[in-house]
């Protein structure tokens, strides 16, 4: 196991300094950060899996494009990925990518504490706070973080937290940890202007503190097994008594944020990441008290639709008549029928849900399957268009498209569309491919040839979906 952890600090280490030019001494500019996340997220990507479910990705995208609004001036685009890994843990890479792991959302109790999380990220990422960080720890910086990284994706992969804070604690650099951990100052930067945004995107920051008064009791009950985020976000009653005076200092208006849809998300990663005992567990428990009994039946749904058990899960979805999540149930029960084959009654469902979901980018696409199993081709063309005009996640959407073009005998749209999904996958030679065959099948005076070129040109360094 040494060995293992050795050889990909190792690689961590080689990609991140011969990758990234960056130079030993001196904060680094935004283009040199912005390249060194990049090398850190590839690296993050064959070692970590992210959760690629189009829902939850939708969901993390624009809340987070909620809260961007709000925050302070940044040199990157923020990016959001949800990791999927039961540690609590959130953390900023260089350049504004910021990963959420999927223990942290299901330990959270409201969208407004999720909030909270992603705009005290945002803020490390505008502030430079990581950047800063590293300047301090003199020329060793680069593998000091190769180090941490190492000893998380190790941990990750053995599936032992404990083997990857060793590691991270041991390797490289020694002292990992106090090298990279946010300073006090840093945080208190971070809180302040998190809760500022929270209070201007509608969320109340005392929600904030709440997170972290349970993080707080969580450290103190653990012991030496802290959520991992404790491990480079230093916490202290200090830091949360200063939180609570800037509220009372600059009271922020009465807010009554909906939790609807993160408590959806939640149980949609309960369901999906976790395994089905763990997860029966956890629904079982939602079933034993009313208000929280309809999150039990519809996370055990999901959770016998991923099993294949689809007569399993419609039966907890007619449990479910009269919640207020109708149009949800309706989708899901649709995709059973669907995915069993029963395509004239998936249909009939997956419309009448489409009355309270118009813009429900998954469901648009579940009605386009349906349609190109009974031979609707032209509408299920038309119902993918939309779902690509809408926000969210794009692989899934353009491989459908080029395959239901592809079956319509446009080889030239076809070709795009696959082209763009592979694309977006990080798949290069395929993606290549494809746009290549749809450069020579497109007509000379085709406006679609210069988003073609430019797909080609960002090949070499392709944005990839989390």
């Amino acid at each position: 196991m040494r060995a293992v952890a050795k050889a990909v600090a190792a690689t961590v280490v080689a990609v991140v300094i011969l990758g990234t030019g960056l130079r030993a001494w001196g904060l680094m500019s935004p283009a040199e950060e912005r390249r060194l996340g990049a090398k850190a997220m590839a690296q993050l990507r064959h070692q970590l899996k992210f959760v690629s479910d189009p829902e939850v990705v939708a969901y993390i995208q624009a809340l987070g494009r909620k809260l961007a609004a709000h925050a302070p001036p940044c040199p990157f685009t923020y990016r959001f990925y949800v990791a999927s890994s039961p540690e609590m843990n959130a953390m900023a890479l260089p350049g504004g990518y910021i990963v959420i792991f999927s223990g942290m959302i299901s330990a959270l109790h409201s969208e407004a504490e999720l909030a909270g999380v992603m705009a005290h990220e945002m803020s490390h990422v505008a502030f430079r706070h990581l950047a800063k960080r590293m300047d301090k720890s003199g020329p060793v910086t680069l593998a000091t973080m190769a180090g941490i990284l190492a000893g998380m994706i190790v941990g990750q992969a053995m599936g032992a937290q404990a083997v990857g804070q060793a590691i991270a604690m041991g390797s490289v650099a020694g002292s990992i940890q106090k090298q990279l951990a946010y300073s006090r100052q840093d945080e208190q930067e971070a809180d302040w202007s998190a809760a500022r945004i929270m209070c201007a995107a509608g969320y109340p920051p005392s929600a904030m503190v709440a997170c972290l008064r349970r993080l707080w009791r969580r450290e103190h009950t653990l012991g030496p097994e802290v959520p991992g985020y404790l491990r480079t976000h230093p916490l202290s009653s200090e830091r949360i008594e200063a939180i609570e005076g800037m509220i009372r200092a600059h009271p922020c208006p009465a807010h009554n944020p909906q939790n609807f849809d993160f408590n959806r998300i939640k149980v949609r990663l309960i369901a999906l990441t976790l395994s089905p005992p763990e997860a029966r567990d956890i629904f079982a428990r939602l079933l034993q008290a009313p208000s929280t009994r309809p999150w039990g039946h519809y996370g055990l749904a999901l959770m016998y639709m991923r099993q294949g058990n689809y007569p399993a899960a419609m039966k907890q979805l007619e449990s479910l008549s009269g919640w207020d999540g109708r149009g949800h149930v309706l989708k899901l029960k649709g995709i059973c029928l669907l995915d069993e084959g029963k395509w004239a009654q998936a249909l009939k469902l997956l419309e009448r849900a489409r009355t309270r979901l118009p813009s429900d980018p998954a469901l648009l696409m579940a009605i386009a399957r349906a349609q190109e199993a009974l031979g609707m081709l032209e509408p299920a063309a038309q119902n993918l268009t939309l779902a690509l005009a809408l926000p969210g996640p794009k692989a899934q959407v353009h491989y459908q498209l080029g395959v239901v073009l592809g079956r319509m005998g446009n080889k030239a749209l076809a070709a795009y569309h696959l082209g763009m999904a592979f694309k977006l996958r990080g798949e290069r030679k395929t993606a290549e491919y494809h746009l290549r065959n749809a450069l020579k099948l497109l007509p000379a005076h085709s406006p679609l040839r210069q988003k073609v070129r430019a797909a080609l040109r960002e090949l070499h360094s392709p944005p990839r979906e989390g």
